[in-house]
């Protein structure tokens, strides 16, 4: 820069000075959210940190202590085709390596404050593998990777994010419109699931939970209504009926009733028709759901009834029993292999491969039908016990056993 020869030394030492001062407090902002951005809080990570399942902590309680964990434990060359790392599984999820690097790098973009970048990254996921699905704690849990990147980008800083929508929202607008005109809800879930950062997404959320509303899905409102407000902060969907809707919605699971304070959302009420909807809300008493039952052996009860029994007179179990037989050879069984069936006078159950049938006053052995023999003399290594449960019918006995391979019988109930 060239000075006029006029000015003094003095003088061109304060026009520098202020010229500095100026460049130093427009960049320093700048300089420190590239430099050191603030951590993003995380969508579902955080929601899962220090999460461990009850059954890690078990297994490696009983490891150390030696016992028997006989189908629970692998060996290090089985654990290598388990598809997790700390448990056994051979179920497979929709995992893609390629998407999952691909969040990576956007993560690690978004730690030095390059936004725009990792922008692009993040739309390529979701318009490349909408389907995978992405993992958010070692044990297990995954969440759709497009719900995760657009859940990433609501929280970028107000200037990338209104980037973005300068990018998309034209697109959302006219997927908005035509679910609207259609009145279709894949339309607007489409939103949900791959435009939600978008100035339609709150919208998309609002109109699913009316709909779920209208129908009586009192659970699945309240979620679509609940996922607006921590994403859609300022949003024009809080509007007074707004929270009505909450109200109305808690007040029919028989939830406390919570106020959020109102919003920023003009009404599209008239003030007749929010009383009128006030004065539902206010008069809104949870009903009592009807009791489904399904029996498992009817006209018998199971322990497998699908049944709303009556509550027990003992529930931490301190009285003794009328009567109690041990099962033979069960010592290091993790699961029950039939659940019994209990007749006018009897209880029939199924272990392993053997029937018995007791007395239900005093267990008294009534008979006993080993026709299968034990499975483990049939085929030490190909041994499978029966896992199918048994129906006593019109006086018959109907249960499956291991004879030189599955079969069927029905035996008399007396």
């Amino acid at each position: 820069m060239r000075f006029p020869s006029c000015l003094g030394s003095e003088r061109r030492l304060g026009f520098l000075a202020a010229a500095l001062l100026c460049v130093i407090s427009w960049a320093a902002p700048r300089a420190a959210a590239g430099d050191a951005p603030q951590e993003t809080p995380d969508p579902y990570k955080d929601v899962y940190a220090g999460y461990t399942p009850d059954f890690i902590g078990r297994l490696a309680r009983e490891s150390g202590h030696g016992r028997s964990l006989r189908g629970w434990r692998r060996s290090e060359e089985q654990m290598k085709l388990s598809s997790e790392p700390s448990f056994f599984t051979l179920n497979l999820l929709h995992e893609d390596s390629r998407a999952n690097e691909l969040v990576a790098a956007a993560l690690q973009r978004e730690r030095k404050g390059r936004y725009r970048e990792a922008l692009k990254m993040y739309q390529q996921v979701i318009d490349k593998y909408p389907h995978s699905l992405y993992r958010v704690s070692e044990y297990g849990m995954f969440v759709p990777i497009s719900q995760y990147c657009q859940r990433r980008i609501l929280a970028f800083p107000a200037d990338d994010l209104a980037y973005y929508r300068t990018l998309y929202d034209a697109q959302a607008r006219e997927t908005f419109e035509q679910a609207r005109r259609q009145y279709s809800l894949i339309g607007f879930s489409d939103i949900v699931d791959t435009m939600l950062a978008t100035s339609y997404g709150d919208n998309a959320l609002l109109e699913l939970g009316n709909a779920a509303l209208d129908n009586g899905h009192y659970l699945e409102a309240l979620e679509h209504f609940h996922s607006i407000r921590p994403f859609f902060p300022n949003s024009d969907c809080f509007t007074p009926e707004f929270d009505l809707k909450i109200a109305y919605c808690e007040k029919m699971l028989g939830m406390p009733v919570t106020r959020s304070g109102g919003g920023v959302g003009k009404s599209r009420l008239t003030k007749d028709q929010l009383r009128r909807l006030a004065q539902v809300v206010g008069a809104a008493r949870q009903r009592a759901p009807g009791i489904d039952a399904q029996h498992a052996s009817p006209p018998h009860v199971t322990s497998d009834d699908y049944y709303l029994m009556p509550a027990t007179r003992d529930p931490l179990a301190l009285k003794p029993p009328v009567w109690k037989h041990a099962l033979p050879g069960s010592r290091h069984d993790f699961f029950v292999h039939s659940q019994p069936v209990v007749t006018g006078n009897s209880v029939i159950y199924r272990h392993k491969n053997i029937l018995y049938c007791r007395s239900i006053l005093n267990g008294e052995l009534r008979w006993v039908n080993d026709m299968g023999g034990r499975a483990s003399w049939q085929n030490w290594r190909e041994r499978q016990y029966p896992q199918d449960d048994l129906i006593v019918q019109d006086g018959l006995v109907f249960t499956t056993i291991s004879k030189g391979g599955p079969s069927l019988v029905a035996l008399d109930e007396v």
